[in-house]
């Protein structure tokens, strides 16, 4: 499993998303990206992961901003969670790269 499937697996136990949602709204791609880069076995690009990063983030903040309930806090915790691994994701690509 790559990292970007693992990563959307994730997601979708916070929000319930299609591959071309994902693509789109999440990665900022065409509708087909991630289901085309998961047929192939390859991974997101780092201008995808970074529009990922973003919009966890995002999400994250709603979630901070508007909700006292514990649960919901948990969620925005768990947002946070994956943006973190977006970023680590990125610098791994960086540190091999060099």
């Amino acid at each position: 499993m790559t990292f970007t499937e693992s990563i959307y697996h994730q997601l979708t136990d916070l929000i319930h998303i299609s591959t071309d949602e994902f693509s789109i709204e999440w990665l900022g791609q065409s509708r087909s990206y991630y289901s085309s880069n998961k047929a192939r076995g390859i991974e997101a690009s780092n201008t995808a992961l970074v529009k990922l990063m973003n919009k966890l983030t995002e999400h994250k903040a709603a979630l901070e901003r508007n909700a006292k309930h514990p649960f919901l806090l948990e969620n925005a915790k768990r947002y946070e969670v994956l943006a973190k691994l977006g970023g680590q994701e990125i610098a791994n690509r960086s540190i091999k790269s060099n």
